[in-house]
């Protein structure tokens, strides 16, 4: 049973329940109690709800980071058995984000129960559509990529025959949730002077008064380090004057000094740190 479908037996057992207390309690009191379900109902629905979408579009934007870096990968020299078996199997996570993504957008654009009644509602069916529409471009996205790992020309027969194979470890990295959890919380830091990521493009600087300091959404994550955000609390900070230009919370996070003079970003809470975006980029006067 799905959580909208418990939410919507919640919601019928709640009105049976103040059907009952009515035979006890006059009219007026037992109409007020079911509407005070009833709302109570629609806001935990309504959470669920973009709750769920916030997750996908988390997966979205994991699914076309990913997605990029292997591109450029597959657009290199002829590589072995081994690269083309880790490119697969990356490709393979991207797809089961897809198919997690595609199952959880069939059951929010699905939901027709009438404790699911405010799913339909036009605005946040438009926004499901839209998200839809990404996910079919996402999907097409990894087609893509699979077709032009088979494309490319492997060095050693061996290799080549284990092309066939490729596809059914795909569908059991399914089965490991170790993979797709790594590319959830998989984020990107860089840093270096204002003036190197001025002139690399990983920056830019915008508006007339201050000139302020903004990440280039544009830029490739190619030269950045990657890291998981579970177990990464703590960085070394090798410049003067640092500043992180990326928008994080300043509640997540705070720069220390040790007793030998260094400087350190640590940070405190890591959900709240990458909640609004997985790229770091620290800047140095």
């Amino acid at each position: 049973m799905t959580i909208y479908k418990i939410i919507a037996t919640v919601a019928a057992a709640a009105a049976l329940a103040g059907c009952h207390g009515g035979k006890t309690r006059d009219g007026e009191s037992a109409r007020t109690d079911s509407l005070e379900t009833a709302i109570a109902i629609q806001d935990t629905l309504l959470a669920t709800a973009f709750g769920a979408i916030e997750t996908i579009v988390a997966n979205q934007q994991t699914i076309h980071d990913q997605g990029e870096m292997i591109e450029v990968q597959l657009a290199q020299k002829e590589f072995g058995a081994d690269e083309a078996a880790r490119v697969a199997s990356r490709i393979a996570a991207l797809d089961t984000l897809s198919r997690r993504n595609r199952a959880e957008l069939g059951t929010l654009l699905g939901c027709t129960s009438e404790g699911c009644a405010d799913l339909t509602a036009h605005s946040l069916q438009n926004l499901l559509i839209r998200i839809t529409a990404q996910a079919g471009q996402q999907e097409a996205l990894i087609d893509a990529l699979r077709n032009s790992l088979k494309n490319k020309h492997i060095q050693s027969l061996a290799a080549a025959s284990s092309i066939g194979t490729l596809e059914q470890r795909s569908r059991e990295i399914e089965q490991q949730a170790q993979a797709a959890g790594a590319l959830l919380h998989t984020a990107y830091y860089t840093d270096g002077t204002q003036r190197d990521l001025l002139r690399e493009g990983v920056i830019d600087r915008n508006g007339f008064i201050g000139r302020r300091l903004s990440v280039n959404e544009n830029h490739s994550l190619n030269g950045f380090n990657s890291v998981d955000t579970r177990s990464f609390t703590r960085m070394r900070l090798t410049g003067r004057d640092p500043m992180l230009v990326s928008t994080h919370p300043a509640t997540s996070w705070r720069i220390t000094s040790d007793k030998d003079g260094g400087q350190w970003l640590t940070i405190s809470d890591p959900a709240a740190f990458w909640k609004y975006t997985k790229v770091l980029v620290i800047a140095y006067k």
